[in-house]
């Protein structure tokens, strides 16, 4: 007799559309990722939006890039954004950590499920209100086991298709 084992598919609370104030909480390498165009080198960020869900704590994003600050990466646009200034060919992304921004959002479906796509990330006005990280929150640590609780991949992933901005909730 035939044994099915499913996996269901959660629809995580999203942000409202717009846009909305957001702090860069953490910087993941996540190394070779298999992607539609063959093997990739991808880093993700997770953003705290100021709007905060059921359970009271602040909606999480979460934005996959592909590893690369050439002038026409995603990626460095996205650092140019929230740096305000172009960052060069090289760049530290960490130093980015707490680092405030404008999130443009928007929802998608897909299969049923419906996601939202950071379609752009602006820096926010001088004098603008600012976020921090939320205190309880812990970073990514490269030795956490993937099939962890706080493991990339493992919560608010990346939308269908892993592009360089959508993500699920």
């Amino acid at each position: 007799m035939p044994m099915v084992v499913s996996s269901p598919k959660k629809q995580y609370e999203l942000p409202d559309e717009g846009t909305a104030l957001a702090v860069l909480a953490d910087v993941i390498d996540l190394g070779k990722v298999e992607t539609a165009y063959g093997p990739k080198e991808r880093v993700r960020f997770k953003w705290f939006v100021e709007q905060t869900g059921k359970d009271g704590k602040p909606i999480n994003l979460i934005q996959s890039f592909n590893k690369s600050m050439h002038e026409k990466s995603t990626l460095r646009k996205t650092v140019k954004s929230v740096l305000g200034r172009d960052p060069g060919d090289s760049f530290d992304l960490e130093t980015l950590i707490g680092s405030n921004a404008r999130l443009v959002i928007e929802h998608n479906e897909y299969e049923g499920r419906t996601f939202a796509n950071i379609t752009a990330v602006i820096k926010p006005e001088k004098g603008a209100r600012l976020l921090t990280v939320p205190k309880d929150f812990v970073r990514f640590a490269k030795n956490q086991s993937k099939s962890g609780p706080s493991a990339p991949g493992s919560e608010r992933d990346s939308g269908p298709d892993a592009d360089d901005s959508e993500v699920e909730f």
